[in-house]
């Protein structure tokens, strides 16, 4: 009893209750994995309500406009952070964010796709990348000897978000488990898109989206309200002050200086340009099975609609898994072998996806179950190894570059998508798919197999 005492006493409360707050404001965030479950109630509205020949394949310029918006942004974020402050961007961000769910009641009635693109796109996503970086930096100020703990206990919550949204969105428009139309499909073709035609399931597409947008801002809101910011003198340590960490609070380096270093830095490394190709590969796979895994399944039968929410829900939870599981392999042996691994079965799975339907649901659900154990890996890696190779210093900018990949893949891929699915279906729409997996294993071959203990940095003089 005295142990368990003296551990509640131990406890810093305030600190863990910040913790759940930035926790609360990724698991709404990370709602973007929901997308490609209320995709499908969206397309269905869109085709029968509005008349519109469109197809889940026309969805993919939503997904494109989130990642062109995210990669212009992000590299800019940690700017409007310092200006505004940590939380001031946290109430910033979320409230763009959920003005560009509630908005999208408005563009679902549009004649065509690129408005409700640039509300569940655009606008969400400028939202979501303002918002998205500061709780992880709190959590490492208020947690600073475990800092990597702290970080990935709040991006879990990101990792985690369909969890909750996919069996909110199925439960308010499809309660009933109403199955697909098949008169709205090629009635020859056993692989072409079935979409949802009842009348009371399609009129309750647009008020959810406001649901969902006014649930997103009580539940962030309220979660900013737990959150205090402590300073970095605040920040409770027993370590004493890295070498870096030192000269890091020594450097009065203007931004402008610091801007040059960082350019000269990146630029003069080949790892970069081998993270970048890897994350353009990995970014490719996860828009491609994230936003298509449940238009697939609902060709394998009728009535999957709650089978196939719940699938994409529990796939959040290996989501969350996925980045503990190869973090510890990184820590235990290097980047490189870690994102061998597991672009490796990657490539395997995401290949095999398309030829489960010859087997049944079951083992489609056991693949994309075991495809969501594995690409949410290199979102927790990268930002480990960039801060190792350019120190810690550079590390977090350097990150952000990476993001500038989304402005070159995500025209290619918006554009080849649909084209790609009209020409050989799912079945060759997933077999290319897998062939970035491939290069994503061959470009990490010529990565140098550092330990990931060992810092690589080497900044300019």
């Amino acid at each position: 009893m005295n142990h368990i005492s003296s551990f509640i006493k131990k406890v810093r409360w305030r600190a863990a209750l910040s913790l759940l707050g930035c926790f609360f404001v990724h698991l709404t965030l990370g709602s973007f994995y929901s997308f490609g479950n209320i995709m499908t109630y969206m397309a269905s509205y869109m085709r029968i309500k509005n008349g519109l020949d469109v197809k889940y394949s026309s969805f993919v310029l939503v997904q494109t406009v989130w990642g062109i918006t995210q990669g212009l942004i992000t590299p800019f974020s940690g700017f409007v952070a310092k200006v505004l402050g940590l939380k001031q961007s946290m109430y910033l961000g979320c409230f763009i964010f959920c003005v560009g769910t509630a908005t999208s009641y408005f563009t679902l009635e549009s004649q065509g796709v690129w408005p409700l693109a640039m509300t569940y796109g655009g606008v969400q996503a400028f939202g979501e990348v303002i918002a998205l970086i500061p709780p992880m930096t709190i959590a490492m100020r208020l947690f600073p000897n475990n800092k990597g703990l702290a970080t990935g206990l709040v991006v879990g919550g990101f990792g985690g978000g369909s969890f909750v949204w996919n069996q909110l969105q199925t439960a308010i428009i499809n309660p009933a488990n109403v199955g697909t139309n098949k008169t709205t499909a090629a009635p020859d073709c056993e692989s072409c898109d079935q979409y949802f035609t009842d009348e009371d399931l399609l009129n309750r597409v647009p008020s959810t989206v406001l649901y969902l947008g006014l649930t997103y801002l009580v539940i962030t809101f309220a979660a900013i309200t737990l959150v205090k910011v402590p300073s970095e003198d605040e920040s409770i340590t027993t370590k004493e002050p890295s070498r870096d960490e030192k000269e890091d609070a020594e450097d009065n380096e203007s931004l402008w200086e610091f801007f040059k270093a960082v350019i000269k830095t990146t630029l003069s490394r080949r790892e970069f340009y081998l993270l970048w190709i890897t994350r353009f590969c990995y970014s490719i796979v996860t828009q491609a099975v994230s936003g298509f895994y449940k238009s697939y399944g609902l060709t394998f039968g009728d009535n999957l609609d709650h089978y196939l929410s719940t699938v994409g829900a529990l796939s959040s939870l290996f989501n969350c898994v996925s980045r503990v599981l190869f973090g510890f392999i990184m820590d235990r042996t290097s980047y490189r072998t870690a994102v061998l691994v597991d672009s490796f079965f990657l490539t395997i799975l995401v290949l095999t996806l398309p030829f489960t339907k010859y087997v049944g649901i079951e083992l489609f659900t056991c693949w994309i179950w075991g495809i969501y154990l594995l690409f949410p890996a290199i979102y927790a890696l990268q930002p480990v190894i960039t801060n190792q190779i350019f120190g810690p210093k550079y590390g977090g900018t350097v990150y952000g570059l990476l993001f500038t990949c989304d402005l070159v893949l995500n025209p290619i891929y918006g554009y080849f998508s649909p084209i790609l699915q009209d020409w050989g279906g799912y079945l060759w729409y997933f077999v290319i798919m897998s062939i970035f997996g491939l290069i994503a294993f061959i470009v990490t071959c010529f990565f140098p197999n550092h330990r990931s203990r060992e810092v690589m940095c080497d900044e300019p003089k």
